[in-house]
């Protein structure tokens, strides 16, 4: 009998032992075969960034303490069965108390979810607008759009800044009640009065046209970052009347034009908390009633720094009265872009910063430049 009780505790034991042993090396071993680990293009989706890089050798000379930290970071966003397990820490976490289970999302009232920084941009901070632009940083704005402005302007070229409003900017009322504004003045309320007072430079406001929208139906996903095609075509409107000034033949269409169609899926953010396919969220599309014209085609650019994903595109119509544009972007122009290429002969997307050496290339009659109000927290690139 002791002897067999002996046995079994040793058998108990070794299992124990075994199952951690696998516990611990299968995503090493999954990882090294390439079992289980995700693309960029999921892992692009899921966090709104891009994987970590495997570090340059020649950093474990310079400096060993960077290489060992980047090494790290590149293991664990690649290590095997990632999001199987950060989906069981989430459930718990994210349904039953409540909480974010991912340092950059925030958890909202009513099941909303917000973006708390997507690595670059801190949206938390720019809604509290703890941190104002200062004078100078101002001028900087100013000094560098006007830059870019009368480049183009010297050819010829219109030069338009679309702002999209950040989530918190339009919905506010769903976000935690611990979170509390400094100052109500934003730094959008800031540049768009001092380029106002100080520029020429065409900036267009799309904040008060999407909250009078907003008052009607939903414009924002509740778990996702960006504006759904309800506020994308608000977006769109607001922009091709602001061009219909230059460009007379150009005009908006209007919602009777579009079919409205709800469905249920993933969002950015249900998926950088790690619930996939366990939380769904509406997806209002807006669909053509007649097919669109505009086609799809190799832009003829090529950028190696980001995934296929990403790459250029551009758009056709066999329309010669219509002008042609080139827009630089962030990923509020994918909802975007299919609205407005059916006012343009040719438009050429970029997801990128502007680029004057692309302008030249494709001779456009305009460009536009979109950005994120987030974006704003950062210094203009020059």
């Amino acid at each position: 009998m002791i002897n067999n009780h002996i046995k079994l505790i040793k058998v108990t034991n070794a299992t124990l032992i075994l199952s951690f042993i696998i516990a611990i090396y299968t995503p090493l071993v999954s990882s090294i075969l390439n079992v289980g680990v995700e693309s960029e293009e999921t892992f692009l989706s899921s966090e709104l960034r891009l994987p970590h890089k495997f570090p340059k050798l020649t950093l474990i000379k310079s400096s060993p303490v960077k290489f060992i930290k980047e090494i790290q970071q590149y293991y664990n966003d690649r290590f095997a069965f990632r999001r199987l397990l950060i989906k069981g820490y989430s459930v718990p976490k994210v349904l039953w108390m409540g909480e974010s289970s991912s340092p950059k999302v925030i958890v909202g009232k009513e099941g909303w979810l917000f973006l708390r920084t997507d690595g670059s941009y801190n949206e938390m901070d720019y809604y509290r607008s703890t941190n104002p632009y200062t004078p100078e940083q101002l001028a900087n704005w100013q000094r560098t759009l006007e830059e870019r402005n009368n480049r183009l302007s010297s050819q010829g070229i219109r030069y338009l800044l679309v702002i999209a409003p950040n989530k918190t900017t339009i919905y506010p009322e769903f976000l935690p009640k611990s979170i509390n504004r400094v100052r109500q003045e934003s730094r959008l309320d800031q540049l768009i009065a001092y380029l106002r007072a100080n520029s020429n430079v065409e900036i267009l406001d799309l904040r008060d046209s999407l909250r009078s929208a907003k008052a009607k139906e939903l414009v924002y996903a509740r778990r996702d970052t960006h504006w759904n095609d309800l506020g994308a075509f608000v977006a769109y409107q607001e922009i091709i009347k602001r061009l219909a000034i230059w460009y007379p033949n150009l005009e908006v269409s209007s919602r009777s034009d579009f079919e409205l169609k709800v469905s249920y899926g993933n969002a950015d953010l249900i998926n950088m908390v790690g619930l996939s396919n366990i939380v769904k969220d509406e997806n209002w599309e807006l669909i053509p009633r007649t097919p669109r014209l505009a086609h799809r085609i190799d832009a003829g650019i090529h950028n190696p720094e980001l995934p296929k994903l990403l790459q250029p595109f551009a758009t056709e119509l066999k329309k010669s009265i219509l002008p042609r544009a080139v827009m630089f972007h962030d990923s509020f122009a994918v909802r975007l872009s299919p609205f407005l290429s059916e006012h343009f002969e040719r438009i050429a997307y970029l997801w990128q910063d502007f680029d004057l050496e692309i302008v030249n290339k494709e001779h456009p009659d305009l460009v536009i430049q979109e950005m994120v109000e987030r974006s704003l927290m950062s210094p203009i690139a020059r």
